[in-house]
């Protein structure tokens, strides 16, 4: 008769050889699902190849109409008038790149040190009617001229609504 300790340890045993076991199964699939893997491979490597050197065949496209396709807007221009045409065109809408940085910031600090502590909605203003220049974000603007200008300081009131001033 088995004690209770040795029927545990009997048990152990078993579950350990059971675990062998699974293990044993898993290499196993494993090695067969690469090798099956490495074959597959091979043969698509094999129909690759055999493609590559095939003849090819000639695919033969329909006659274009030359009435069913689009005409161009301006028929009188010639190819020089189409790339001055080309290049004379805005390339993106905004207008910020047309008042020089140096001028803004100057501006602002002249503005700061007239008016005293202000708001960005009254900086922005002054900036857009001098310059006749509209920002998308003129956030950021202010954020550039913060951090190249030693002479302006900001206050946070609320968040959001900043005071600048000059230093």
């Amino acid at each position: 008769m088995f004690t209770e300790r040795e029927a545990i340890k009997q048990e152990m045993e078993e579950i350990k050889e059971l675990v062998r076991i699974d293990t044993d199964k898993y290499w196993e699939m494993r090695f067969y699902r690469n090798k099956r893997l490495e074959e597959l491979l091979d043969r698509l490597r094999e129909l690759d190849e055999r493609d590559l050197y095939a003849p090819v065949k000639q695919v033969i496209e329909k006659p274009v109409n030359p009435e069913t396709l689009p005409k161009p807007k301006n028929l009188d221009m010639t190819v020089t008038d189409l790339q001055i045409d080309r290049v004379t065109k805005p390339k993106r809408s905004g207008k910020a790149s047309l008042a020089p940085r140096e001028k803004v910031i100057e501006e602002i600090e002249l503005f700061l040190k007239q008016n005293g502590p202000t708001k960005q909605k009254e900086i922005r203003e002054h900036i857009e009617q001098k310059f006749n220049v509209q920002w998308a974000n003129f956030n950021t603007v202010l954020k550039q001229v913060v951090d190249k200008s030693p002479h302006i300081g900001v206050d946070t009131i609320q968040p959001k609504k900043h005071v600048y001033f000059y230093i």
